[in-house]
């Protein structure tokens, strides 16, 4: 005796591209990199990465050292992909500077200064 089983179902299709962010920061005289943060709707996906000087990653947030655009896209699919690009500006604001000194007065006509900059210790290599 043979059976016939029916299986009726439905295939939705996926119509919804991954939203992906980047949060990036500058490049200046407190820091001489920048990482250029994602977060992504749907994980799983291929980072393809370009930019400035030939750069290229495909790491999920790569460290830049150039200022410039940086291209992104985000690879699921032929169907399912974004692309989507950001910019890593100079960070112009200057260190932090301090100045001490002492007093002058009438029998003291003449102090020595002592400048302070605070500024990270940036290591290349």
């Amino acid at each position: 005796m043979a059976v016939k089983v029916v299986v009726d179902f439905q295939v939705e299709s996926i119509t919804d591209q991954p939203d992906v962010t980047i949060l990036n920061s500058a490049i200046g005289c407190n820091a001489s990199e920048a990482v250029l943060s994602t977060t992504v709707s749907i994980d799983g996906g291929v980072y393809n990465w370009v930019g400035p000087n030939g750069f290229t990653s495909s790491e999920e947030s790569p460290v830049v050292v150039d200022t410039g655009t940086y291209q992104l896209t985000y690879f699921i699919s032929p169907t399912c992909q974004t692309a989507l690009s950001t910019y890593v500006g100079i960070d112009n604001t200057l260190p932090p500077v301090s100045l001490s000194g002492d007093t002058l007065t009438c029998l003291q006509d003449s102090v020595h200064l002592s400048p302070q900059l605070i500024v990270p210790l940036l290591v290349n290599g």
